[in-house]
């Protein structure tokens, strides 16, 4: 009889430590006994008991540095790792880094290969134990056959976020990571990236707002507003900072549509309607403008604001008036290149000049310089944006005049900060918001400083410079790099744009987009006319059922690695993984499936170096020189349960110099000059749209959407304290502190469908529907319901909370619309 995975959920916390506490020693995890000291002993002691450094993998942003003891060769517990004096407050972990031990010895753990019993249908968990030797056997011989008769691009490759390692991680898809990047540029894969957040991660991209602080900056703030976030309850390691400006006097107001943990510790509350922030922070820059309350100092040295712009929509540059570029020295290479100097109005010399040159640039006018109309980039967005008064923001925000007011008034008066995540980042609308919010930073000045931040999405206080040339094959074929709510549309049109891709084989990794992306039932369909699926996972998934043939993978304390996604350290110090303990059962690091993959299928000289020698190509810069700083050093050191520093502090001890590495003209950008979509397959560009601050309706869920009379609930997400996106989701501890997905719903929304706390109900649209419970709170606005994110198909009563949110992406920015859905909600009579 074949041997099938495991289906049970059903296993309590107190069973599971009973049943693995022999052999695993986790009775520490519950808090139950503390780890006794080790015995000095020889090497092979000293590898059984022993404490390493890690980092947190749930993917919330954090990236907590943990402490990881191992007993016995067993991890047993998971501490905060000890922090240098003056980064106390980076000592921190919660119940995500607290539960890892379980997750590594989770019950439920894909334990060996396993392929679909034949006959069976996708979706289900009919699986037969096989051999490493067979799987790899059967994924090169299926591979080789799709390439040899279909191309290279036929073999499509679809990764997550699910890992943020230098090996097989997650800075990107396609070639930035080494295992991923040299098999697929080897043989011309096709790379499929999730959606997800790229709605704000591109726009603050574009305007440089990533450069605009950390949360470390917030100390010494006046006033926070957080907005598009619920840091208290999802990002707990920034909280640590919020609540350190509050306790010394700073004044904390959340904007959210829903009464969120961080809400109900904020000194103020503002609801607001799903999908308009733009509209709130456009009415605050005209209020800014028309009440010259603007930070003239920043606005003309730190922002565009000051830049003349012709009538084509470009700056005014030197070279227009037959100035040529001068020869500068690049700060971020050392080498010379040609500057071509933004030219502004002098409004101490009525005449034009250099953004350098001039001293009192104008922020407001239109000027004729060298036969050119120009006007100041300032003045044209504030034409754009002309419509959005505090009224308007008002009406159509569902907000209070006075307190939008007397809010915007505040923010421009105190060092104040503004910290927000991806909240608002889900609608087909949401990069507009960055280019508001930019424009907002710009006319304050509160941005760069301590305590005058703008923090977008995450503590980000280190940066460092990869060598990404070992991510890539020797003679590499083109990598077709397409976002995977695509693959429908690739699927049925044979490719898109520019790339002829004919799907024959699939291959997940580093993710769950069958549980995770928007579209859900059309991902599914198109998914299954895949001819053969992999995938690569440690626990059965939404998208592991969909499989073929699955992989074992290795849990993080199971393999070598450098967090790096962003090439980021949250911390200010690097974030090591040390293989704590060996593997478990048959699992393998994705690292070496990819070598003994390749192996097989005749190019095993693929993968030439160890782990270690591949970690040290890539980190090993000329830059990291300059600091006396290697790979070794930062592994060595995680051995010893000890840290080393980032060389790049993004906290501010010194006053702004008003400088923006990330944007082309050094300086924050509210105005594209040149609006590039992050992927160009021929759509094109509305330079109308794309290049000011703007407001357009969401796609679906917008207020005068006729489709609200059939379906009137504005649909809602938000993440979870004790689960990142669905990892942990069948974590035994994390399934006894949430046991089950609720709805939340308004009173006023719930009285008249006579829905009561705990009732079964209908959610349902257009697209699908999910029966779950119902929580009936004031914690949502009105016409708002809200289903926390993370939930596999199991989870729910019957259907998935993704099958109502619709498979529609900004072809600029190629987002995950998850919020962008309306909704209605019925209950579900007994026995129904």
């Amino acid at each position: 009889m074949a041997e099938k995975a495991s289906t049970s959920r059903s296993l309590s916390r107190r069973s599971f430590l009973k049943t693995t506490a022999a052999a695993a020693g986790v009775a520490a995890v519950a808090g139950t006994a503390g780890v006794a000291a080790y015995a000095a002993g020889g090497p092979e002691e000293a590898a059984q008991n022993k404490e390493v450094i890690g980092s947190c993998r749930s993917n919330c942003g954090g990236k907590c540095p943990l402490k990881v003891k191992v007993r016995n060769g067993k991890v047993v517990k998971t501490e905060p790792a000890d922090m240098p004096e003056g980064d106390e407050l980076y000592r921190r972990i919660c119940v995500k880094g607290l539960s890892q031990p379980q997750r590594l010895y989770d019950p439920d753990r894909l334990k060996y290969p396993m392929r679909r019993i034949e006959g069976t249908e996708r979706g289900t968990e009919e699986f037969e134990r096989i051999s490493w030797d067979e799987a790899l056997d059967l994924m090169a011989t299926k591979f080789t056959d799709v390439i040899d008769q279909f191309g290279g691009s036929s073999l499509c490759m679809w990764v997550g976020y699910g890992s943020q390692g230098f090996l097989n991680g997650a800075d990107t898809h396609g070639t930035t990571n080494i295992g991923y990047g040299r098999f697929s540029s080897k043989v011309g894969a096709s790379s499929f990236d999730s959606a997800a957040d790229w709605g704000g991660i591109w726009g603050t991209m574009l305007c440089g707002l990533f450069s605009t602080g950390s949360t470390v900056n917030v100390i010494g703030s006046k006033l926070i507003i957080c907005c598009g976030g619920d840091p208290a309850n999802s990002m707990q390691g920034e909280w640590t900072f919020i609540k350190k400006a509050m306790e010394q006097g700073a004044r904390l107001v959340t904007i959210d549509p829903r009464f969120s943990t961080t809400a109900a510790v904020s000194d103020q509350y503002l609801s607001i309607r799903p999908g308009t922030d733009a509209i709130l922070f456009m009415a605050w820059c005209n209020y800014l403008m028309d009440n010259d309350l603007v930070n003239y100092e920043f606005a003309t040295k730190g922002s565009v604001a000051p830049y003349l712009l012709k009538e084509d929509g470009t700056y005014l540059r030197n070279s227009d008036l037959g100035i040529e570029p001068a020869m500068v020295m690049d700060p971020n290479t050392g080498m010379e290149v040609p500057y071509d100097a933004y030219v502004v109005w002098d409004e101490s010399t009525n005449s034009h000049s250099t953004r350098d040159e001039a001293v009192q640039p104008a922020l407001y006018g239109q000027y004729e310089v060298g036969g050119f109309k120009t006007t100041t980039t300032l003045s044209l967005c504030r034409e754009a944006i002309k419509e959005y008064t505090m009224e308007v923001a008002a009406e159509r925000c569902g907000m209070d005049l006075d307190e939008i007011t007397a809010l915007i008034e505040e923010f421009a008066s105190v060092p104040s900060s503004f910290i927000t995540y991806n909240g608002f980042s889900h609608h087909n609308n949401s990069h507009h918001n960055y280019k508001s919010l930019a424009l907002l930073a710009a006319l304050t000045g509160n941005q760069g400083q301590q305590g005058r931040i703008f923090s977008i999405g995450g503590v980000m206080r280190g940066y460092f410079v990869l060598d990404y040339a070992e991510c890539v094959a020797p003679d590499p074929k083109p990598v077709a790099m397409v976002p995977g709510m695509l693959f429908p549309d690739v699927m049925a049109n044979g490719g898109i744009g520019q790339y002829k891709i004919n799907p024959k084989a699939l291959w997940f990794m580093n993710g769950n987009p069958m549980a995770m992306e928007s579209g859900r039932s059309e991902l599914i369909e198109a998914v299954n006319k895949v001819d053969f699926i992999v995938c690569s996972e440690s626990v059965m998934t939404d998208t592991a059922r969909m499989a073929d043939l699955l992989l074992p993978i290795c849990h993080p304390f199971e393999e070598v690695d450098i967090s790096a996604p962003f090439s980021s350290c949250p911390t200010g110090y690097f974030h090591p993984f040390v293989k704590a303990v060996e593997p478990s059962y048959e699992c393998k690091t994705d690292m070496d499936v990819f070598r003994e993959l390749s192996e097989k299928m005749g190019f095993g000289d693929l993968y030439d170096k160890t782990d270690e020698e591949y970690i040290s190509a890539m980190f090993d810069t000329p830059f990291m020189g300059m600091f006396g700083i290697n790979s070794k050093m930062v592994l060595d050191a995680a051995s010893r349960a000890e840290l080393v520093k980032c060389p790049l502090d993004m906290s501010f001890t010194e006053e702004q110099t008003f400088t923006n590495g990330m944007t082309a003209s050094g300086r924050l950008e509210f105005y594209w000059e040149h609006p590039a979509p992050r992927y160009d397959f021929g759509q094109e560009v509305d330079y109308s749209v794309e290049r000011v601050p703007c407001y357009i309706d969401a796609t679906e869920a917008y207020e005068t959407n006729p489709l609200k009379e059939k379906y009137p609930i504005y649909g809602n997400s938000n993440h979870s304290r004790f689960s990142a996106h669905s990892q942990q989701a069948h974590t035994p501890l994390i399934r006894e502190l949430q046991p089950e997905p609720l709805v939340q719903i308004n009173p006023a929304d719930a009285e008249p469908r006579g829905i009561a706390t705990g009732d079964i109900v209908r959610v349902f649209n257009d697209r699908g529907e999910v029966v779950i419970k119902a929580e009936v709170t004031e914690g949502v606005r009105p016409e708002t319901m809200c289903i926390r994110q993370g939930w596999q198909s199991d989870h729910f009563i019957s259907g998935h909370a993704q099958n109502l949110t619709p498979r529609l992406m900004n072809d600029f920015c190629w987002n995950s619309s998850f919020y962008d859905f309306l909704c209605e909600i019925e209950k579900v009579e007994q026995g129904a």
